[in-house]
């Protein structure tokens, strides 16, 4: 029988700490990752690493404003995460906002005590920093890992501020085509990690593929943020 469970991480940073902190799952049961969720005073960076599965959980750091939700309006995964009994989360945090932040991280999910086959898919998102100059355009790219595929199923995003930036966005796996006519208001593209973008038609892109992405700053102050594709990697069709 399977039975919820959650694995709970305490973490305190001082202003501007960057540190590694590592936990492991009990010995007696696999556990499958559904739901993400946090306590904290103040915004900080994260990657995860699977560290028996060598496994990262993104390509670059996460804000915690785009990975975690709230008991009630939690972050529900795209895809679950499956963890080994006995694995080891090695986390890396960075505290950004200058002040002692107590973090209680909160990984939802159950327990399952048979053997289970690991799935040929996989959680995987990337996320994308961006800085935009007043009334500027910048274009960013992005390349998919060269060790599998990616189905995109998600699109969320982060802003230091309440902005009006455009977007546009283009992918070498459709030749180089735009997935909109034009220029797009960001929020109308990218939701949030609590409300997203949930894709009617998951994108599949190929590994090794570029995504070209624009931003236009349309306001007279500088702009900063993360955008995330969110979804799953596939090592077999």
């Amino acid at each position: 029988m399977n039975y919820i469970f959650s694995y709970v991480k305490n973490i305190l940073l001082k202003p501007n700490e960057r540190k590694i902190v590592n936990f492991n799952l009990f010995a007696d049961a696999n556990f499958i990752v559904e739901r993400l969720k946090a306590v904290y005073g103040g915004s900080f960076k994260i990657q995860i690493l699977d560290t028996t599965a060598s496994y990262n959980w993104f390509n670059e750091p996460m804000l915690a404003e785009n990975l975690f939700g709230t008991s009630e309006y939690p972050h529900e995964l795209s895809f679950p995460i499956e963890l080994r009994k006995s694995t080891q989360l090695r986390i890396e945090i960075e505290d950004l906002s200058g002040v002692a932040n107590d973090i209680e991280l909160t990984f939802e999910g159950y327990q399952v005590f048979q053997n289970i086959a690991l799935s040929k898919k996989r959680f995987f998102t990337y996320p994308l920093d961006f800085t935009v100059p007043a009334l500027d355009i910048i274009i960013l790219t992005l390349q998919v890992n060269n060790d599998t595929n990616f189905l995109l199923k998600k699109l969320y995003h982060w802003q230091n501020e309440n902005y009006s930036c455009q977007i546009s966005m283009a992918f070498t796996n459709l030749s180089g085509r735009n997935i909109a006519s034009n220029f797009i208001n960001i929020d109308n593209m990218f939701g949030s990690v609590l409300k997203p973008n949930n894709l009617k038609h998951p994108l599949k892109i190929l590994k090794n593929s570029i995504i070209t992405i624009e931003i236009k700053n349309i306001t007279d102050a500088v702009q900063n943020g993360q955008i995330v594709f969110d979804g799953v990697k596939l090592w077999e069709e």
